[in-house]
């Protein structure tokens, strides 16, 4: 999957949570995604690529580059 398409979907995903524009270099703070909504967030990202993100990942996860890169590792 290349990284427009996975950016795209993502852009999707975070519409539904936020209306700030997404890009790559985007946190997931100045979208104004709190804890609470990364755990929802990353839910939505599972479902939508069929990927599973562990604790571990889901705590280096701090803009929307560093998921893009778990999506993509995980998808090859």
């Amino acid at each position: 999957m290349e990284e427009k398409e996975i950016l795209k979907k993502l852009e999707k995903i975070i519409s539904k949570k936020t209306n700030e524009k997404v890009q790559k270099n985007s946190t997931l703070k100045d979208l104004g995604i709190d804890s609470l909504d990364v755990l929802d967030l990353i839910g939505d990202v599972e479902d939508s690529f069929k990927i599973e993100v562990s604790d571990d990942e889901l705590m280096n996860l701090k803009n929307i580059n560093d998921i893009m890169i778990l999506v993509k590792e995980k998808n090859n």
